[in-house]
């Protein structure tokens, strides 16, 4: 984990012990337009942790450290309880809206928590919505990437029968998390 906060700029080299791409210290420029406070990242696993700081509603980008694009993305905002809902970018339904974990809502098409930007190998974008990007709120992602055995994301409709849809995983897991995306 992470033991420092980053004073480097964007597209700088981070201080050291700031940013751990698989439990090593990162000695590579970071992309993205916001730098990372602390970034933490497993790409075995397929997870990453990374913390930033707003920029008064502009949009920009993120670096997520997993070196493929992620397929689920949730935001939190640390610093306030407005608009501080958990944001759900996920690849079941594109980035060009978004969903809240803590609300009885649908995935939405509001564009303004992604900026409609999937994202890419090195970063995922945070648009002009106070969800993610608030004055210079600090917040917090939690970034996975699909991996065989450990995490898969998916979506599916019901099909109104007792059985229902199925989604194949290939292995027993350990957490199912559903939410209706539409309802």
């Amino acid at each position: 984990a992470p033991t420092v906060d980053n004073s480097a700029g964007a597209g700088n080299v981070p201080t050291a012990g700031s940013v751990k791409i698989d439990g090593v210290d990162s000695t590579s420029a970071l992309a993205g337009s916001l730098p990372a406070i602390r970034l933490s990242a497993s790409t075995a696993y397929g997870f990453s942790i990374v913390t930033w700081q707003a920029n008064n509603q502009t949009v920009g980008t993120v670096a997520h450290g997993l070196g493929v694009a992620p397929d689920m993305v949730v935001i939190k905002n640390r610093d306030s309880s407005t608009n501080a809902q958990w944001v759900v970018g996920h690849s079941g339904f594109g980035f060009n809206g978004q969903g809240y974990l803590n609300l009885n809502s649908p995935f939405g098409t509001n564009s303004g928590s992604f900026n409609n930007t999937a994202p890419t190998s090195t970063v995922f974008t945070v648009g002009t919505d106070q969800t993610v990007n608030l004055g210079t709120n600090k917040y917090i992602a939690y970034c996975w990437v699909e991996k065989t055995g450990y995490s898969k994301f998916s979506s599916y409709e019901g099909n109104n029968t007792a059985t229902g849809p199925t989604v194949t995983l290939g292995w027993q897991p350990a957490l199912v998390m559903i939410k209706n995306a539409d309802g």
